[in-house]
């Protein structure tokens, strides 16, 4: 957000434009009908403004602008990019695993002139939104973007997209939906999988039973980051069902949250050692 002064503004009815002089030194061009909404009065030489600025062919300009003094809306943009293509081989790696595709429409936090707003997507199938979304609005904005979409589905959050294509279902009916969406959405992006998901869940659900749910914190702390941990390396595992070598990291505790919630029916945590994955 900038602040300057009128320095000449033109009032002719098929004119009704004018530059300011920012209090950065620069000169800012800006036209009424960019001004506040229902306004009628007329910006005169020596007024002082409050305006977003955008750059165009010609020069900086007022996208926004306000007298000094009212508050100054910005309205977020929608991203209008082409549509993300079908991935073939994460399809085909939900469908050997019977996960629906399902639509979803996303946010995304976009950081335009120092002012944050947030970016609109979709809707379109999640697998897109897990496909090359990313290489997309890299291409189409130049603005700085936040590291994770918002997914929702009919207008209720569902989970994240990370900026390595891995979904996050935070709201999965199940453990085996959170982790087949997790391993789809991690190698599955790029080649075909020979992953036995239902052992695999059976393997993680069979240690949580294990877990101590008599409220000793450091007993649950120990298991957390012991046994659990332990059985997810062995299923998230580099080059078989991940790209990345600390994979398993990023899904610890929201499969964790899923699966102590189905298996004690109560998500087991221990003070503030949750939050921080």
């Amino acid at each position: 957000m900038e602040t300057g002064t009128v320095k000449f503004f033109n009032n002719t009815p098929n004119k009704l434009f004018g530059f300011i002089k920012s209090d950065t030194g620069s000169e800012v061009f800006f036209h009424f009908n960019n001004g506040p909404e229902g306004n009628t009065r007329m910006p005169q030489k020596g007024d002082r403004l409050v305006f977003d600025t955008e750059r165009s062919m010609r020069g900086p300009k007022a996208a926004k602008w306000t007298f000094e003094g009212e508050e100054l809306v910005i309205e977020a943009p929608s991203w209008s990019g082409e549509m993300p293509t079908l991935n073939p081989t994460l399809r085909a790696n939900l469908d050997k695993f019977g996960l629906e595709d399902i639509m979803v429409t996303g946010t995304i936090d976009v950081t335009r002139n120092w002012e944050r707003v947030t970016v609109q997507i979709g809707p379109m199938h999640l697998s897109q939104m897990c496909g090359d979304i990313w290489a997309t609005i890299q291409k189409r904005r130049s603005d700085e973007i936040a590291l994770h979409i918002e997914v929702f589905q009919d207008g209720a959050r569902i989970g994240t997209v990370d900026s390595d294509h891995r979904f996050h279902y935070s709201a999965a009916p199940d453990l085996r939906t959170a982790l087949g969406w997790v391993i789809a959405t991690d190698l599955g992006h790029v080649k075909a999988l020979g992953f036995g998901l239902d052992s695999a869940v059976k393997g993680l659900e069979t240690v949580i039973r294990k877990a101590p749910v008599d409220g000793d914190e450091k007993a649950m702390f120990n298991f957390y980051f012991g046994a659990f941990k332990t059985q997810l390396t062995h299923t998230i595992v580099y080059k078989r069902t991940s790209r990345f070598a600390d994979g398993y990291m990023g899904s610890l505790n929201l499969l964790w949250r899923i699966g102590t919630k189905a298996v004690h029916g109560r998500v087991l945590s221990y003070g503030n050692v949750m939050v921080l994955y």
